[in-house]
């Protein structure tokens, strides 16, 4: 009886992360840095990344000559109240920014894309958003609904009094769903489950009230360099449009 003998270990092995956003990147920092040095070179590390940049969530984009977020704009939940990983990485980068609270009228300042003045526009968007949050709140309570008996977040509004189906919707109107809702779960109204994110406190971190809005030239992902840096100087690789 004859016996196939068995393949020889590779002598080095690739570790596979899946996305390079922050947690991606804060992965393979953290490997690379937990490993003893003798053990490095048995390894290496491809991060996998779908988009055409790295930061995943944090996204930055040149408008009218100034860098705006596409994505994450705030850190929430500073380290006094909250011992919180993302102020840690700004803070080691000197991340500009400045203190604010989004739900206080006399620190916000809103522009359309012509630079004009839209501030009393987006307030007044933003508090017919909020009735119309409460009402739909009511609504899941009332109907005691399931995931079984689910619809979206956006049908349940629409019902509750704001309906943002049509053309005619503003951007004033776009910018109050998106920053009183939208930016706490991470995805459009079409997708949410009423169910789920439309119960009382559905979506409420104990970050506590402090907050910085982010207002860097670098853009907000500048946080993640560092670490960009020790990953390829180790020999990792950061593969974008991979998907």
């Amino acid at each position: 009886m004859s016996s196939t003998p068995s393949e020889p270990c590779p002598s080095k092995t690739t570790l596979i992360i899946i996305g390079a956003g922050v947690a991606g990147i804060t992965l393979a920092h953290t490997i690379l840095k937990s490993a003893p040095s003798s053990n490095k070179r048995e390894y290496s590390i491809v991060i996998l990344e779908a988009n055409s940049y790295i930061g995943g969530r944090i996204r930055s984009m040149n408008f009218q000559g100034y860098t705006v977020e596409c994505g994450a704009n705030w850190i929430s939940g500073l380290e006094r109240t909250y011992d919180n990983p993302v102020y840690k990485l700004a803070k080691a980068v000197d991340l500009q920014g400045h203190r604010s609270k989004r739900d206080d009228a006399d620190s916000l300042y809103a522009v359309d894309d012509g630079g004009n003045d839209v501030t009393q526009e987006y307030l007044a968007a933003v508090e017919t958003f909020n009735t119309s949050y409460e009402r739909a709140v009511e609504l899941v309570a009332q109907r005691k609904l399931t995931p079984q008996s689910d619809v979206d977040v956006k049908s349940i509004l629409a019902e509750s009094g704001w309906d943002t189906h049509t053309t005619n919707t503003t951007a004033a109107e776009r910018a109050a769903e998106y920053n009183t809702l939208e930016v706490w779960v991470s995805d459009g109204l079409g997708n949410l489950s009423a169910a789920h994110d439309l119960k009382e406190n559905a979506n409420d971190v104990d970050l506590g009230q402090e907050e910085i809005f982010v207002e860097d030239p670098r853009g907000f992902n500048c946080i993640l360099n560092g670490m960009i840096r020790d990953i390829e100087a180790a020999g990792g690789r950061i593969l974008l449009n991979t998907a």
